[in-house]
C-alpha cells in the first residue's frame, strides 16, 4: 500500500518548490494507482486562488492539473512528451510519471506558473520519490541525492 504520509510529502515539496518559484496561486496533484487497478487515488493541495485571473483572462489551474494527469494516464509517460493524441488533450508540461518497486504509479501534476516553473514544481515532488526509492529510477541530469 502506497503511503499517505509519503503523498503529502510530495504535496508538501511541490508547495515549497512553488513559494520558491514565487509562484501565488496554483494546484499541485498526485494521483496513485495500485498495482493492477484502474482505480486511483487522488491527493491534491492549492496555493492561493484556484481559478486565476491573468491578463483579463480566468485560468482554472484544477482543471488544468487534472488535464496533465489525465493526459499522463493515456500515454504512460511525463506530460508533454508526447504529442497531442486524443480529443480533449493538450500537449502542456507541469507533470510527471513515477513507477515505484512495488509496481504503483504515480502520477504527479502542477499547474500555476510558466511552464520551466511548473517543471520545477512538479519535480520537486518528483525528487521525494527519488529520495524514497533511490535504486528505482535514475535521476534526470543536474539531481543531486541528498547524503
Amino acid at each position: 500500500m502506497m503511503k499517505v504520509d509519503l503523498c503529502k510529502n510530495v504535496l508538501n515539496a511541490m508547495v515549497a518548490g512553488a513559494k520558491q518559484q514565487g509562484i501565488k496561486s496554483g494546484v499541485a496533484v498526485i494521483a496513485v494507482q495500485a498495482p493492477s487497478s484502474k482505480n486511483m487515488r487522488l491527493y491534491t493541495t492549492t496555493i492561493g486562488e484556484v481559478v486565476e485571473t491573468v491578463r483579463g483572462k480566468p485560468i482554472n489551474h484544477y482543471g488544468k492539473a487534472q488535464m496533465k494527469i489525465a493526459k499522463m494516464l493515456s500515454t504512460g509517460r511525463s506530460s508533454g512528451v508526447m504529442p497531442v493524441g486524443a480529443e480533449g488533450e493538450l500537449a502542456q508540461t507541469g507533470g510527471y510519471v513515477y513507477f515505484t518497486p512495488e509496481a504503483y504509479t504515480i502520477y504527479i501534476a502542477f499547474d500555476g506558473g510558466t511552464l520551466p516553473k511548473e517543471m520545477a514544481v512538479a519535480y520537486a515532488g518528483m525528487a521525494v520519490l527519488i529520495e524514497e526509492y533511490p535504486s528505482d529510477i535514475i535521476p534526470p541530469a543536474g539531481y543531486k541525492r541528498k547524503q
